[in-house]
């Protein structure tokens, strides 16, 4: 994952524009009113964190400037999993402590802190931490003709309350404006 500090040497040299401090989820709690959460820009104890809360165009903006680029839904779960047919990065054993999620500190963690969440290709972060970008347009599967509106993203976060949403296999419609404290990104060659 593309860490707080990455990101930062981006927007000194002038190719991507700064991360917000927080960002307002509505409806996180029904009934109340909405939920600021932090971000991991502009905090010195985050700088070894993925960064997050930025959106669709600034994380390609990001790839681009560090001659990579955002990687397709499809090479993203081929490097969560490699046609393993797991159910999980780690393999298929039921997630307990090995990953970055439902945390009720509300914060992220340091990018490859947790050696078991690792895919077979050694990524790490693949199953927690914050769910990623990737170049995609969404589709209801890989078979259906694409949105192109929409994007999608990948991978568990550690907002992830049920066992399922960290499994390899998931896919999540957004908004390529979303920001979120659960969504960051990484990068492919």
């Amino acid at each position: 994952e593309t860490t707080v500090a990455q990101y930062a040497a981006c927007v000194r040299a002038g190719g991507c524009v700064a991360a917000p401090a927080s960002v307002e989820l509505s409806g996180y709690v029904p009934g109340r009113p909405p939920t600021v959460l932090p971000c991991n820009a502009d905090r010195a104890d985050r700088q070894d964190h993925p960064i997050n809360c930025v959106d669709w165009s600034e994380a390609g903006a990001y790839c681009g400037w560090a001659r990579k680029r955002l990687p397709t839904e499809e090479e993203w779960e081929y490097a969560a999993i490699k046609n393993a047919g797991y159910g999980y990065p780690w393999g298929d054993d039921t997630p307990t402590k090995q990953l970055c999620w439902n945390r009720d500190d509300r914060q992220t963690c340091p990018v490859g802190s947790f050696p078991t969440d690792r895919s077979p290709f050694g990524l790490y972060d693949m199953g927690g931490n914050v769910a990623e970008w990737t170049a995609s347009v969404w589709s209801k599967d890989y078979s259906q003709p694409r949105d192109t509106t929409s994007r999608l993203s990948r991978g568990g976060s550690w907002m992830s309350f049920n066992i399922n949403m960290v499994r390899a296999a998931n896919r999540y419609r957004r908004d390529p404006t979303t920001r979120g404290a659960d969504l960051g990104f990484r990068c492919a060659q």
